[in-house]
């Protein structure tokens, strides 16, 4: 008996058979606004995968705990030696 593992995803492939109107238009048009040349192919390639990556963004800020931290360390120059904590706010 052979079993399949469902859990993982191909990522080299893309079924651009069932893409969403909308989906594409606004692939599309964010395409346009970056100033990205991109075929009817590509936008379609990306529209396949567009509701994915979107999931993915947002679940980077569903969790309540981390909606407002800020993600970016801050170089403080006035840190002088290893006994001074350089990332982070100033103590």
């Amino acid at each position: 008996m052979t079993t399949t593992d469902t859990t993982t995803t191909d990522t080299t492939t893309t079924d651009t058979t069932n893409i969403d109107t909308a989906t594409a238009d606004t692939v599309r048009s964010l395409m346009r606004e970056a100033r990205i040349p991109a075929s009817d192919a590509e936008i379609a390639a990306y529209a396949a995968a567009y509701p994915g990556v979107r999931a993915g963004v947002e679940a980077l800020y569903a969790p309540v705990e981390v909606r407002y931290l800020d993600p970016a360390l801050r170089f403080r120059a006035d840190a002088v030696g290893p006994e001074t904590p350089w990332a982070g706010p100033p103590a």
